[in-house]
């Protein structure tokens, strides 16, 4: 994702722009996803563990329409990318000189995409978010959606 400010100065810059834009990326949540397999994994070690993430971990995979479940796994760092895409901020590049305004700004966003949905969505999903045409994203190399053809969404 990119930002730009042409050389005049500005009460903004490219920097600002930027961070506001990834702390929408951080705000967002893509919808909870499931499919047969994930219902079954998420079932089977719910089978194993114990205490409040062990239940919501069966409950999702009982119900994946329960609201609770989802959120409860969402706080959890070991099953939160199995139940929905998730993208988070892993670099950033911007400014030049101290004494500059940055002539751009730019955040690199590593995302983990729920199989069968398309790259194109993950990146329109995070325009929609962001919502500053001032921003550019952009997909890096030629990304291919992960493919589960007997786990179809359920």
């Amino acid at each position: 994702m990119k930002a730009a400010t042409g050389s005049r100065p500005r009460a903004d810059n490219a920097i600002y722009q930027l961070a506001r834009a990834m702390l929408k990326v951080e705000a967002y949540h893509f919808p909870v996803m499931a499919n047969d397999l994930t219902r079954a994994y998420l079932g089977a070690v719910g089978q194993a563990q114990a205490g409040e993430v062990g239940e919501a971990l069966r409950k999702f995979a009982a119900d994946p329409a329960d609201a609770a479940a989802a959120e409860k796994l969402s706080r959890s760092p070991e099953f939160v990318g199995t139940t929905r895409t998730t993208c988070v901020m892993t670099m950033l590049d911007a400014g030049h000189a101290e004494n500059a305004l940055p002539q751009k700004a730019t955040a690199t966003v590593n995302c983990r995409i729920f199989p069968g949905v398309p790259v194109e969505a993950v990146r329109d999903a995070l325009v929609a978010a962001i919502a500053d045409a001032g921003v550019q994203v952009t997909t890096l190399d030629t990304p291919e959606a992960s493919r589960c053809p007997k786990c179809g969404p359920t």
